[in-house]
């Protein structure tokens, strides 16, 4: 599993890296940066920025994901809650609890990107995506 999410991580990255505008590394060049500095203080910071929500994305994914292993009887949550099942015959219960237990991880988790992503995002852009929200008089008034 980790091997596959290092390819989709990998791609994700050189995706992002390629998104940034080249005439932003020129103008690193420009005023005297070397391609290291450049590289550092322009290209990944933007770059991070592109790529947080998705590795966010596959970091949930990878969480739910590990379920799977169960049935390759690596002890995990769910082949400890068939463990209990076999030893209490109360399955909906367990079930209930494992699903209660990858809900909370997960909601954890994606609270934690968001934040990370929020930290990310420089102060004049939260507040002109907050301004976008809110609605103007013009917009309230409409039924």
């Amino acid at each position: 599993m980790s091997l596959n999410l290092g390819a989709y991580l990998s791609e994700v990255f050189r995706s992002a890296i390629i998104s940034i505008d080249p005439g932003q590394c020129e103008a690193g060049k420009s005023i005297g940066m070397s391609r290291v500095m450049v590289l550092k203080r322009v290209t990944l910071p933007q770059a991070l920025r592109i790529a947080v929500p998705t590795v966010g994305g596959y970091f949930i994914a990878l969480l739910k994901d590990s379920s799977l292993v169960s049935f390759i009887s690596v002890n995990e949550l769910l082949r400890n809650g068939t463990v209990v099942i076999a030893n209490t015959f109360r399955s909906m219960e367990v079930y209930m609890m494992v699903a209660i237990i990858y809900f909370v991880m997960s909601f954890i988790a994606s609270r934690l990107v968001r934040m990370v992503e929020r930290a990310l995002t420089p102060q004049h852009q939260r507040q002109r995506s907050f301004l976008a929200k809110t609605p103007t008089a013009k917009t309230a008034m409409l039924p």
